[in-house]
């Protein structure tokens, strides 16, 4: 695990946690016993191998998808 992690059966939100970086974060997340969603872009979808129920579409350079 990673020592930054909040404790076992806090909440987490990673942007950009479908691939890269913050998908290691979600995943080290998840296998701590943490709550995780997920804001990405939703081209970002194709071939994720997180569960989709944890991703949302969020585009940061969209003022009407952060509102």
């Amino acid at each position: 695990t990673l020592p930054m992690l909040p404790p076992a059966g806090s909440r987490l939100l990673v942007v950009g946690g479908v691939r890269g970086i913050g998908r290691a974060l979600v995943a080290a997340a998840l296998q701590a016993g943490i709550d995780v969603a997920v804001m990405d872009l939703a081209a970002s979808y194709d071939g994720i191998r997180l569960p989709l129920e944890l991703v949302h579409d969020l585009d940061v350079t969209d003022d009407s998808s952060v509102d």
